[in-house]
């Protein structure tokens, strides 16, 4: 396709920042490549800002996730995902028995993970080589799962389902080593619901849920998971790719700000503080964290330091960082 078909405003069709004439859904960065998923398509773009190709996806619901090479973009109201490399689509495919895909993920090699409904159980987990070839498949015969990864070796799956026993919501998180079942594992937490779980390494990984971030390590068979609870009810939440996880909470009495946490990816505090109430999202990206307001973006430093870094040119509600730089829903700046 030729550039100009491309929905990028015409005085910055190269370099960033770069400016789209619809809203920008998400976006999504690998170590040479930002794709952009705007208006049902998806938009592919090198680390300086240059124009790849784009790619209409036709989905209800559409959704991005990548790693360091490869970007699965998904219907989260259908079947159907397609796989994308630094230059464009190299596979397309449907969930197994063509049901609802719930999440999905993809490595470093190009494997990806589906998370999908299921006419066997409530629902079920689909491993797949760069070339749609099922590695793994498992049942969830009674949870139903929301979040699941892929560890850094390729070896090891990792998933969060919800269940409820007696009018209480409980999560259940599953482990598994594809090369010996032997090591597989299972946890049960009460009362949490978790929205999210990724590995910080091949042996380590973390839960977050709407009350709690839990930390495990999946290879110790006597470890407790270490579980630190949140000050209030979560308002906001962010991770990196490195496990960091930025919360935002309510503080009972002060309606002027919100108490905002930094847990490193061993559930440690790296730092806490207090911030305008203002806020329209969070993101972050090693020790810093930025704050979405309408009319800026401020970074918060674990030096207890605050400073504007970006006076967004319009009203904003999403903000993401990377190590490639920050996105609002209007606009991509890349570093």
């Amino acid at each position: 396709p030729e550039e100009e078909s491309v929905q990028i405003e015409s005085e910055k069709k190269e370099g960033f920042p770069l400016s789209f004439s619809g809203q920008i859904d998400a976006v999504t960065l690998s170590e040479n490549t930002v794709y952009a998923l705007t208006n049902n398509e998806i938009t592919l773009l090198s680390s300086n800002g240059n124009y790849i190709s784009d790619c209409i996806l036709n989905f209800t619901d559409p959704m991005v996730k990548s790693s360091s090479a490869y970007a699965i973009a998904y219907d989260r109201k259908g079947s159907k995902y397609r796989l994308f490399d630094r230059k464009g689509l190299i596979y397309e495919g449907e969930s197994e028995s063509k049901r609802q895909i719930i999440t999905a993920t993809v490595a470093d090699d190009g494997k990806y993970l589906i998370a999908s409904r299921s006419e066997e159980a409530a629902s079920e987990l689909t491993y797949y080589t760069r070339g749609g070839e099922v590695v793994f498949r498992w049942l969830c015969t009674n949870e139903h799962i929301v979040s699941c990864d892929i560890s850094p070796n390729g070896n090891n799956l990792i998933c969060a389902a919800l269940y409820s026993d007696e009018g209480k919501i409980l999560t259940k998180v599953y482990y598994f080593d594809i090369s010996s079942s032997g090591n597989n594992k299972e946890y049960t937490f009460k009362s949490a619901a978790a929205v999210d779980c990724f590995f910080t390494s091949s042996r380590n990984a973390v839960v977050v849920c709407t009350d709690r971030r839990i930390f495990v390590k999946c290879t110790r068979d006597s470890f407790e998971p270490l579980i630190n609870e949140y000050p209030s009810e979560i308002l906001k939440r962010a991770t990196d790719e490195k496990g960091n996880t930025a919360v935002l909470t309510a503080k009972p009495d002060d309606v002027e700000s919100l108490c905002l946490t930094l847990y490193s990816s061993t559930n440690q505090i790296v730092f806490e503080t207090d911030v305008p109430s203002d806020i329209n999202d969070i993101a972050c990206y090693g020790k810093k964290v930025y704050l979405l307001t309408d009319e800026k973006v401020i970074k918060v430093s674990d030096f207890d330091k605050s400073e504007d870094v970006i006076i967004t040119e319009s009203s904003c509600s999403k903000l993401k960082a990377n190590s490639n730089g920050l996105y609002t829903n209007t606009t991509i700046y890349c570093n």
